[in-house]
């Protein structure tokens, strides 16, 4: 398996970078905003657009309940295609990973960090 070429992975990471954008400066929904969420909220939103209409199922199996966070106006998941419920997924996760990083001391992540991500 070749790994993906950095101009297409930067394409992608790009379209996730615009799709959080979007969501920030189209939606209004901040930072701060997304720090009102429970810990957790963010990422099962994405992970239920991750798996929407796939066989993967987010839903617990004892009472057949759908993981959705939120109200059904905000579930958006049948309007979008495979693809573009994946980026949208995506730009959740990344909203969970700041919210996280802004509630958390966080280490440096200076050189050594990007010297670990480059070993791969």
């Amino acid at each position: 398996m070749t790994p993906p070429s950095s101009a297409k992975a930067s394409d992608i990471v790009h379209e996730i970078y615009l799709e959080r954008a979007r969501q920030i400066f189209g939606e209004g929904w901040t930072p701060e905003h997304d720090d009102r969420y429970c810990p957790g909220e963010l990422a099962v939103a994405a992970a239920c657009y991750a798996t929407h209409g796939t066989y993967a199922k987010t839903v617990d199996a004892r009472a057949e309940i759908d993981a959705w966070p939120w109200g059904p106006e905000w579930d958006k998941r049948d309007k979008h295609p495979p693809r573009r419920r994946l980026v949208i997924a995506a730009a959740l996760l990344v909203a969970a990973i700041e919210r996280i990083d802004r509630a958390e001391p966080k280490p440096e992540r200076g050189p050594a960090a990007r010297r670990d991500l480059e070993e791969f």
